[in-house]
């Protein structure tokens, strides 16, 4: 045994949860040390019982697997072959005797295994899923959100019958038990957009299954994930009775930015929507600013700085104004260079890194563009979006439009060199600067 495990330490290699082994777990082998003898033990008999269903399978174990590698260093020394034949054919009968032990428990929590059992076969028929080389426990989070899926609607399906849920504390059903602790009364998702419909209906799937009640927001145009849902079609494939309510009035922008946040949906082929402004409230503002060939850091700090000022000019005192750049490396090297710029105007500028918002209410904050969403300023300024549509072609106008939605009234943009294609033909709805432009009243 204690040759057993020296060889067992020396494989560097888990056990396979496809193998027989994870059709047999026995309470005294759980039960055993996980090292040294105890581990020896564990892992000879999973290996011996692996052998004699193979043989009362008639197929051959692995020799590259684990437990192929461990019979092979056992050579003589496992079970006869007339003792494999018959422990064999005990072990199966017990294996399909067993599914009638917990069906409840089998039915919610072996879903894991089927699930490797689905994939296995579709690899082989190249459905779905690439032959490439990935083991057989690595699973990617959007497929674990598929199995969290199927956990919580097989256990949902069980927790709506009355007479399951007033008997939940009987042994029967105690496989469910960890499920329902989990049910809330009401559930409410904020940037819905995010997520994807699989993801959505997981959580939808937590709500009392005799309340139901469910409540997500979001705008698709705000999505900010290659994964997230990208229209109500996707959100009803997985939560068909959803009831949908529409907001179209924008409520915290000024008329241009309105304008422009519009144009850059049309542009990019986003959700289409009738935004107003609302009845009796003055929404004029200035237009939004635009630098150009602005490949230069001092360049930018500059005009930054100068439009910032403008801003202080036209209020008095500084409003709320944030700062995004494309990369998290770049927030405290922007604050600190603008921060020179600025000091002697008595304007402070707080980096924030990782999105965590930092400084006074009158400072200028620089975050990461990653951070953007749940934030909202009266002025917002966009770093090299030429050189971010190369970061994230995928998300890019997301990303811009997003932003155009946390301003309220300035809007300010800079290029390395020229405004993406996609919204190239936007240029006239910008101005260089605010000085000559209308003072938002």
């Amino acid at each position: 045994m204690d040759a057993l495990a020296t060889f067992i330490d020396g494989l560097q290699q888990p056990a396979d949860p496809d193998g027989d082994e994870a059709e047999d777990q026995e309470e005294e082998d759980m039960n055993l040390p996980s090292t040294g003898r105890g581990l020896a033990i564990l892992t000879y008999m999973q290996a011996v019982r692996a052998q004699a269903r193979a043989l009362a399978a008639q197929r051959n174990l692995s020799k590259g697997s684990r437990n192929g590698r461990i019979i092979a260093w056992l050579a003589d020394r496992s079970l006869k072959q007339t003792d494999l034949a018959e422990v064999g054919a005990s072990l199966v009968v017990q294996t399909y005797a067993r599914r009638f032990v917990s069906p409840v428990s089998r039915c919610v929590q072996g879903i894991p295994r089927r699930y490797r059992a689905f994939r296995r076969l579709r690899q082989v028929e190249e459905r779905w899923y690439a032959k490439g080389p990935f083991s057989s426990t690595d699973l990617h989070p959007l497929e674990l959100d598929v199995i969290l899926l199927a956990i919580v609607r097989a256990g949902g399906d069980l927790l709506s019958k009355p007479s399951v849920l007033r008997n939940i504390d009987e042994p029967v059903w105690s496989s469910l038990k960890p499920l329902f602790g989990l049910y809330m009364n009401q559930i409410l998702v904020d940037e819905a957009t995010d997520f994807s419909p699989v993801q959505m209906a997981c959580m939808a799937g937590l709500c009392h299954p005799q309340i139901r009640s469910f409540f997500a927001c979001g705008d698709f145009n705000q999505r900010l994930t290659t994964w997230g849902s990208r229209s109500l079609d996707e959100m009803r494939w997985v939560l068909p009775d959803v009831e949908v309510k529409e907001i179209t009035v924008s409520y915290r922008q000024s008329r241009q930015l309105n304008e422009l946040a519009r144009a850059i949906i049309h542009k990019t082929g986003g959700s289409a929507r009738n935004v107003t402004l609302p009845e009796h409230v003055d929404s004029e503002g200035v237009a939004p600013a635009l630098m150009e060939s602005a490949s230069q850091a001092e360049e930018v700090v500059n005009w930054l700085a100068e439009r910032i000022r403008e801003i202080e000019r036209f209020v008095a005192q500084l409003p709320s104004t944030a700062i995004f750049v494309n990369e998290e490396s770049q927030v405290q090297t922007l604050a600190d260079a603008l921060n020179e710029v600025l000091t002697d105007f008595n304007i402070r500028v707080a980096a924030c890194p990782q999105g965590q918002v930092m400084g006074r209410d009158n400072d200028v904050r620089v975050f990461a563009v990653e951070h953007i969403k749940g934030l909202e300023f009266e002025a917002v300024f966009f770093i090299g979006i030429d050189r971010l549509a190369g970061l994230h072609p995928q998300l890019f106008d997301k990303y811009l439009y997003v932003g155009t939605t946390r301003a309220a009234t300035y809007l300010g943009v800079t290029c390395e060199e020229v405004l993406p294609p996609t919204i190239s033909s936007l240029r006239p709805m910008f101005v260089s600067a605010w000085d000559t432009t209308r003072q938002p009243g």
